[in-house]
Parts: structure tokens; C-alpha cells; sequence
């Protein structure tokens, strides 16, 4: 058998990190003077989510001196939806394996599945919040913009997501998804958010921006008032960093890692050109990839992939 001709290629991506990403979380927070819409003393909840990014820990410190050294009293929850395994323990253990625990956070972490109703959307969904964070005086959010492994759109993972399903905890979570499919998750996302938003008890949140490294290239303190339109200009920023297939078409596509830290699907779906639920090579400005394999770490061979279209 004859076969084509083989070459190693090596892709460099360009490294964007910031130099230091607390000290630039603490200035963007000042700029953007959030405490000045909250009484002296309030209490504020501090909202972290569950996927692995780069300087969360040392950023969402940042978040919380801001708040103390403006006089007021925060804590964290975490706002994760149904991950942590749909447990307000697991979701405290979550936080803490990436570093925001008690003793290096300097406040409390508060993690709990109870929540409060906020209200139906115009397409009848049931919102909801987390109990903590709605008997707080503000919500103050931290999380990364990002796309999304399972939908396209202008909005996808981010502060946006955070505030309609993040902070719904179980409840939410569940809701959304259910008319996610029938609707849309943007429009979903978009519908939620507004209506949660109108309790007032959002403040804003810090968006973290990684480039094609997963390294931390960008933050940016939001208002609420602000989110779906600084969301979709940073989404658009971070999308033209991401890591690509450099190649137009491809027999076989060899992946060698794969894992929740990675993805929710556990590979890229918009790198490596398919998504769950749809046929396979559903984006246009990805490569063409005719047969996906993945290395089994167990047995250290490679095995067709299935599922999602591979």
C-alpha cells in the first residue's frame, strides 16, 4: 500500500498573557467604581462558576478586596447550575479545587441549592436565583466569556449564562435547557437574564478573556446594564484569538486529550468541527474532518470516536 507523504507540523499560537492579571483585575475594578452603587456595608455575593480558568483563584481575590477595601461585606457562591454534581457540597468542592476556599479568599464561601423565583420571561420560563445572593445587596459576577461547545450565536458562555443559568442553580438549570431546546439557549440566555436583571439585585461582574493558550489575556468590569452588548463585542474579540486547524480539509484528525477541563463535550466542538446533536463538519469556518480518533488513556492505543457525529 502506498501512502501519502507525512509532515510534522508545529502551530504557535501568539501568547497574550497578562503580565499580571490581579493587578489588572484591581485596576479595572476601580475604573469601573461599582461600590459607589451600594450603601457602605452592604453585603455583596460574589458569584464563581465551575470550569477550570487560568488565575481564577488570584482574580476573584481581586473581586473580593475591592469590596472590602470599599466597606462592604462580601462572600462567594457559587454559581454553577447543576455542575459539582447538583450538590451544594460538590459545588463548594469545585471552587475549592481551583483554589477559592475560605482561608485564601479571606471571606466566606456560602454554597447552597435553595433559590428564589424571580419571575416568568415573556415566553413563559420560570426564573430563578440563588437564595443567598438574592437576600445579599448586590451580585457581583466572575467568569470567563467564551463560545459555547453546543450552540452559535452572538451570546454563548459567559456573564450572560452565569446570571440566567449559573445563579439558578439546579432549578434554573433544568428549566433553561427544557426550552433551550425548543427556543434556542441564546435566546434562552438573553430572555432570563432580563428577567432576573429587573429584580435589581445585579451589580456587574468581571469578564475574564483568554487567547488560543488558555492563558489570561483580557478582563473587563461590566455594569449589568451592559452585559448583552459588552458580552457580544468581547465574544467577538475572544473567537478571533482561538485556537484553529490551520488546513481546509482533513482525513483523519488523531486526539490525543480530551476531558471536561477541556470542553463540556470534552473536545473543542468548533476546533475540531463537530457538535453534539448535529451532523458532523456543521461549521463553515472550521476544517472539513472525515474520521475523528481518540487515545484511550486506559489502554495508551487510539479507538474510532463515536458519538457526535465522529
Amino acid at each position: 500500500m502506498k501512502f501519502p507523504r507525512i509532515y510534522l507540523v508545529r502551530q504557535d499560537f501568539p501568547d497574550r498573557r497578562l503580565a499580571d492579571a490581579q493587578g489588572e483585575a484591581r485596576r479595572r475594578l476601580e475604573e469601573a467604581d461599582l461600590a459607589s452603587r451600594v450603601r457602605p456595608g452592604a453585603r455583596i455575593a460574589v458569584g464563581a462558576g465551575s470550569r477550570g480558568i487560568d488565575n481564577y483563584a488570584v482574580i476573584i481575590k481581586a473581586a473580593v478586596d475591592y469590596w472590602k477595601a470599599h466597606g462592604c461585606k462580601p462572600f462567594i457562591f457559587p454559581a454553577m447550575g447543576t455542575h459539582g454534581g447538583g450538590t451544594a457540597e460538590g459545588q463548594a468542592s469545585v471552587l475549592a479545587h481551583y483554589g477559592v476556599n475560605e482561608a485564601a479568599m479571606g471571606c466566606p464561601i456560602v454554597s447552597s441549592l435553595e433559590v428564589v423565583p424571580t419571575g416568568r420571561t415573556p415566553e413563559g420560563i420560570q426564573t430563578f436565583m440563588d437564595r443567598n445572593a438574592y437576600e445579599s445587596d448586590g451580585v457581583f459576577l466572575v467568569g470567563r466569556v467564551k463560545w459555547h461547545t453546543d450552540f452559535v450565536g452572538k451570546i454563548e458562555s459567559g456573564l450572560c449564562k452565569m446570571v440566567a443559568i449559573g445563579i439558578g442553580k439546579v432549578a434554573g438549570a433544568q428549566q433553561y435547557h427544557a426550552f433551550g431546546y425548543r427556543l434556542g439557549l441564546e435566546r434562552v440566555i438573553r430572555s432570563a437574564l432580563r428577567q432576573v436583571a429587573s429584580t435589581g439585585k445585579l451589580v456587574g461582574g468581571m469578564a475574564i478573556m483568554e487567547d488560543a493558550r488558555h492563558h489570561t489575556a483580557g478582563l473587563a468590569v461590566v455594569p449589568i446594564e451592559d452585559f448583552e452588548r459588552r458580552e457580544e463585542e468581547l465574544l467577538a474579540t475572544v473567537k478571533s484569538w482561538k485556537g484553529r486547524i490551520p488546513v481546509d480539509e482533513l482525513d483523519v484528525l488523531i486526539v490525543d486529550e480530551m476531558g471536561k477541563d477541556i470542553s463540556g463535550t470534552g473536545m473543542d466542538s468548533k476546533v475540531i468541527n463537530r457538535m453534539m446533536n448535529l451532523e458532523a463538519n456543521c461549521f463553515p469556518d472550521a476544517p472539513r474532518i472525515h474520521r475523528i480518533f481518540v487515545r484511550d488513556l486506559t489502554k495508551d492505543t487510539y479507538g474510532n470516536a463515536i458519538g457526535m457525529g465522529m
